[in-house]
């Protein structure tokens, strides 16, 4: 019979700020790799220009 354990990671202020900071980072540069409206956005852009 397999026993569960439950694991809580406590976050620390300092691992707060790391994880943070790291996920700011890969957003940046998510967003600076596109460089192409999304097909979305030209359709909207068209509707109020009419």
């Amino acid at each position: 019979m397999a026993v569960s354990v439950s694991r809580r990671i406590t976050m620390t202020r300092p691992l707060e700020e790391a994880l943070f900071q790291h996920f700011i980072h890969q957003k940046l540069e998510i967003a600076y790799a596109i460089n192409k409206p999304f097909p979305f956005f030209e359709g909207a852009v068209g509707e109020s220009e009419m």
